[in-house]
């Protein structure tokens, strides 16, 4: 059974009701001993996104702190933790990336936390 119909709908309806979404960040790193640094190759993911704030039931103050924003994204591949995310003009970074993927092939969607 093939998930990208349901991948289909949600893009339009995030599209419809969100705005653009870039997220930034660098590859798998490998340490280069000529230069003493981890080099990596800088990637950008785009799709659409929907922002929530967490409700106060949520928020701990460890976990999920009261800063942090929640992004319901389609995505034209798979954020990490520590990439950023730019929306409507706003940076955050990435804590907690979490796709809805029923059969181990198809994001249909990201919840994202970033603060």
């Amino acid at each position: 059974m093939s998930y990208q119909k349901y991948y289909d709908k949600a893009f339009k309806k995030v599209k419809e009701k969100g705005s653009p979404i870039v997220i930034t960040g660098t590859g798998k790193k490998k340490y280069n001993p000529k230069t003493g640094k981890y080099d990596g190759t800088e990637t950008e993911i785009t799709g659409y996104a929907c922002q929530f704030r967490y409700s106060q039931k949520d928020i701990d103050g460890t976990n999920i702190k009261a800063t942090d924003v929640k992004f319901m994204a389609v995505l034209n591949g798979k954020p990490q933790t520590d990439n950023v995310v730019t929306f409507e003009g706003q940076s955050y970074t990435i804590i907690n990336p979490s796709p809805l993927n029923i059969d181990g092939k198809t994001d249909i969607y990201w919840i994202i936390q970033a603060r």
